[in-house]
């Protein structure tokens, strides 16, 4: 996740409207109040990610298996994360 952030900064500045200082803000709150999720909590859910992921991308299976172990949606721009029925996809004006 953090990888995808920082990844993506400039795109999520640019569509956020937030300067790079705000942004730098809340990615540190954001780093400070995050549990770290091991492949062993979400082992159980990878092969189910990778069903549902496996026409779509299958590299965002991590991401959906967690989502399916936290029982959450996840944050994202991906257009393919919104055709999913099975779990609630966030975008940054949702969040704000």
């Amino acid at each position: 996740m953090i990888g995808e952030i920082e990844k993506y900064k400039e795109y999520l500045i640019d569509n956020s409207e937030l300067s790079e200082e705000e942004f730098e803000e809340l990615f540190e709150l954001l780093i400070e109040n995050i549990n770290i999720i091991t492949f062993e909590e979400i082992k159980s859910y990878i092969n189910r990610a990778e069903e549902i992921m496996k026409n779509i991308d299958i590299k965002d299976s991590p991401f959906i298996a967690c989502a399916l172990y936290l029982k959450s949606g996840i944050f994202s721009y991906d257009e393919h994360f919104k055709k999913l029925n099975i779990i609630k996809v966030y975008d940054i004006n949702e969040l704000i």
